[in-house]
This record gives C-alpha cells, structure tokens and sequence, in this order.
C-alpha cells in the first residue's frame, strides 16, 4: 500500500507515517523505486500498539 494509503487506513498524517518509518516503527519497502507498505507489517504495527 502507498503512503497515502497507509494513512488512510491508520486515520493519521502523512507526516505521522514519515515519523514512524523514521522511528523504525513500521517498516517500508521499495517496489520499483517508488516506497510501500506491507499489510503484513502494518498489523503487525497495530498488534503491537494494542499490547
């Protein structure tokens, strides 16, 4: 999923997913140079936000 995407899905900034990717919270990937997320780490994020 994009970034934008991602934002969406977690009802939070742009900018917040820059930080977490910053933080190491959430982990991105490059596909063709262009930047996504994987709905695996994105639960994965979530879970461990739930704990």
């Amino acid at each position: 999923m994009t970034k934008k995407e991602l934002a969406d899905y977690l009802a939070v900034s742009e900018r917040t997913i820059d930080r977490l990717v910053a933080s190491n919270q959430i982990q991105k990937i490059k596909v063709l140079g262009a930047t996504r997320f994987r709905l695996k780490d994105v639960e994965n994020f979530i879970e461990a936000q739930s704990n």
